[in-house]
C-alpha cells in the first residue's frame, strides 16, 4: 500500500495567477527585466539566472511569443521543503497533477541542484517522475507515457537551499530556436544572447545597424526584426504550455486571436537599414538562407573586415569576432579590429571572448556587461 505523507508547501493549481519565471543568459537579467517591463508583464524582479514574474497561463504563452532574450518560460506548480528521496517523492506526489495533466499526455523531467542526499540529476528526474507517475495512475487508473524528445507536459525541478520548486516548462523547446538558423558557422551566438546584446546597444531601427563579421548572421537578423516588431516567437507553430491538460479551450481561442494582433503588428513596409558582411562566402551564402527563413531582407557583403567600407556617423556596429588560440598578433582579425576601434560611429560593441581582441580594440570601453556564451565567458566591450 503506497504510503502518503502531509507535506508542508505551496501548491498552485492553473486558475491561480501563477509565479512565472524567465531564464536568461548570465549577464542578461537586467535587459529581460527591462523586457518585460516593456511587454507590460507584472510583478517582475529580476534574479540570479533570470526574471520572476507573474501571470495566466494565457500570459505564459504571451511571454513565449513575444519575449527576444528569454531562454524558457517556467510555470511554478509547487514549492515544499525537501532535504531526502522520501520528502522529494512525497511532495511532489502531493501536488494536484489532475489539475495540470492527464494520463494521455506525455511528460519528460530535467533536474538541477542538490541536497546533501540527492547529488545526482538523473536519479531526482527519476524519482519526480515516479511520483507523478504513481499520482496520475492513482487518480485515472491508468499511466502517462515517457517522452524525452517532444514531451506534452515538460517538467523542472530546481533543489535549492533545502527547497524543491517543481516547474512545468511552457516553452518546450528552448526559445532561442526561432526556426530561421537551419545552418550555422562555427561558434555561433544563440538568438536570444544576440537580441540581449542588440538591445544593449540602444539600436531601435533609426541609423545603420552593421555586422562586419556576421557569421551566420544572427546579430543582423535578430536587428531586423526588432526594427520590423517581428514577435520572435511568431514562426513556432506550438509552444509546450498549449499542450498542457489545464490549457483551456479558451485559452486556445485567445492564442490564435493574440498570434494573429501580433502578425497585424509587423511593420512589413519598413525596411532597416542593416549590412552584414563576412569574409567568408559560405558564411554569407548561410546567413542569406537564414534572413529569407526569418522573413527579413539581409544585405551581406563578401569582405575581410580591414577591406570593408563601412558607414560612419550615425551606425551602430555589433559584432562577435573569432577568438581562441587560433589569433595570432598578426592576424588579420586582429588588424580589422584595430581598424575598427578608430572608426567615427555612433557605437561599437564587441563580444570579447579572448584578451587578444581586447588589446586590438586599444581604447579603454566607456562600459561592458560580463557574459556567457554558451559555456564561454566573454565581455561585451562597448564603446560610444
Amino acid at each position: 500500500m503506497q504510503r502518503l505523507t502531509f507535506v508542508v508547501g505551496r501548491f498552485f493549481v492553473h486558475t491561480d495567477l501563477l509565479p512565472l519565471f524567465a531564464t536568461a543568459a548570465k549577464g542578461t537579467e537586467g535587459l529581460l527585466r527591462d523586457e518585460l517591463r516593456e511587454r507590460r508583464f507584472r510583478r517582475i524582479k529580476a534574479t540570479r539566472g533570470g526574471v520572476a514574474f507573474e501571470g495566466t497561463l494565457a500570459e505564459a504563452l504571451r511571454a513565449c511569443l513575444e519575449l527576444r532574450i528569454a531562454q524558457r518560460i517556467l510555470v511554478q506548480i509547487a514549492t515544499f521543503p525537501c532535504l531526502t528521496a522520501d520528502e522529494l517523492y512525497d511532495g511532489v506526489r502531493s501536488v494536484p497533477w489532475h489539475d495540470w495533466t492527464s494520463s494521455r499526455h506525455s511528460l519528460a523531467v530535467r533536474a538541477e541542484g542538490r541536497t546533501d542526499q540527492l547529488v545526482h540529476s538523473g536519479f531526482v528526474a527519476q524519482k519526480v517522475k515516479d511520483a507523478i507517475v504513481d499520482a496520475l495512475r492513482a487518480r485515472f487508473n491508468e499511466r502517462p507515457n515517457v517522452d524525452r524528445e517532444d514531451p506534452d507536459f515538460p517538467i523542472f525541478v530546481l533543489l535549492k537551499n533545502g527547497q524543491a520548486s517543481v516547474y512545468a516548462d511552457a516553452s518546450g523547446d528552448p526559445l532561442f530556436k526561432r526556426g530561421y538558423r537551419l545552418e550555422a558557422v562555427e561558434a555561433p551566438v544563440k538568438e536570444t544572447l544576440a537580441a540581449a546584446i542588440v538591445r544593449w546597444s540602444g539600436w531601435r531601427g533609426e541609423g545603420d545597424f552593421v555586422d562586419p563579421m556576421a557569421g551566420s548572421g544572427t546579430f543582423a537578423i535578430e536587428a531586423a526584426m526588432l526594427a520590423r516588431n517581428m514577435a520572435p516567437g511568431l514562426a513556432r507553430q506550438r509552444f509546450a504550455v498549449e499542450r498542457f491538460g489545464a490549457f483551456t479551450d479558451a485559452d486556445r481561442a485567445w492564442a490564435a486571436a493574440h498570434r494573429q494582433t501580433l502578425k497585424d503588428a509587423v511593420l512589413r513596409d519598413l525596411e532597416p537599414s542593416i549590412l552584414g558582411a563576412d569574409a567568408d562566402p559560405e558564411a554569407c551564402r548561410i546567413a542569406r538562407a537564414n534572413a529569407a527563413r526569418a522573413g527579413v531582407n539581409l544585405k551581406m557583403r563578401e569582405a575581410f573586415l580591414e577591406d570593408l567600407e563601412l558607414p560612419r556617423d550615425g551606425a551602430t556596429i555589433v559584432t562577435n569576432p573569432p577568438y581562441g588560440e587560433r589569433l595570432r598578433f598578426d592576424d588579420p582579425v586582429l588588424r580589422g579590429l584595430n581598424r575598427l576601434a578608430k572608426v567615427e560611429c555612433r557605437s561599437l560593441h564587441v563580444l570579447a571572448g579572448s584578451e587578444a581582441v581586447e588589446r586590438a580594440l586599444g581604447e579603454r570601453s566607456t562600459r561592458w556587461l560580463e557574459l556567457a556564451n554558451g559555456d564561454l565567458r566573454v565581455k561585451l566591450l562597448s564603446f560610444e
